[in-house]
């Protein structure tokens, strides 16, 4: 069962919101497509610090999410392109400009090293803004230091400690609430995140094949459906 630390309600009102200077959107992304009957959303995973598992969180919630959601990267080594289609992601190489977006897109941005001016604004105008993290405590210490740069421009922050095994998550909730209040999940460490590039289907597709890789990430599943339930609201 996922184990959920409601430390702080989400309020949207905090936020604070401001125009972004992007470049002109391809034609041939989907990002164009109009997502009637779906709620739209921008999602920011964001950390400083590789390895918690970022671009599989963004791949896996792009595949799961409804309304066709597109991935846009600064992480020119993210493996998107082995499971999504060229409409549906795109890498923003150093000090290239972010694309202009419809107001309709449904966009999950995956962004990796310290804050810059490409990205304030991103951080600043998505709805949640999710930061995982490993369990170890080098890794939680960059991670207390990457929520405190990122709650000057969002507060509607959710925080994952990832690859967990044992008590591994309530041992890292313990130093992350010495610091902080906002809301902690859980991803236990599992095969399903590599397989998403493997197989090239979301973890829920994977479970509802069923087989032994179905019932092996079961609990994984359900604990990303927690996520998507939060993020949704």
């Amino acid at each position: 069962m996922l184990t959920i630390l409601k430390l702080r309600k989400k309020d949207k009102n905090e936020k604070r919101k401001r125009n972004v200077r992007f470049s002109c959107l391809p034609n041939k992304w989907i990002f164009r497509r109009k997502n009637a009957g779906f709620k739209v959303m921008k999602i920011c995973i964001s950390t400083f610090k590789g390895g918690p598992g970022k671009s599989s969180i963004a791949v896996n919630l792009a595949m799961t999410l409804p309304g066709d959601y597109g991935v846009i990267t600064n992480d020119i080594y993210s493996p998107l392109e082995t499971v999504l289609p060229v409409s549906r992601f795109l890498k923003i190489g150093r000090d290239k400009k972010f694309p202009r977006l419809p107001d309709n897109a449904n966009i999950i941005y995956d962004l990796g090293g310290y804050i810059d001016q490409r990205t304030t604004g991103i951080i600043e105008n998505s709805d949640v803004v999710i930061v995982p993290s490993l369990p170890e405590f080098l890794d939680l210490q960059i991670t207390i230091d990457s929520i405190a740069e990122i709650q000057r421009f969002n507060r509607n922050i959710i925080v994952i400690i990832t690859k967990t095994k044992g008590n591994e998550f309530s041992m890292a909730c313990k130093v992350i609430r010495a610091f902080y209040d906002y809301l902690l999940l859980e991803l236990k460490y599992s095969r399903a995140f590599p397989s998403i590039f493997e197989e090239k289907m979301s973890i829920q597709a994977m479970c509802a094949k069923g087989g032994l890789k179905g019932h092996h990430y079961k609990l994984v599943n359900k604990q990303f459906n927690e996520l998507i339930s939060e993020i949704q609201g």
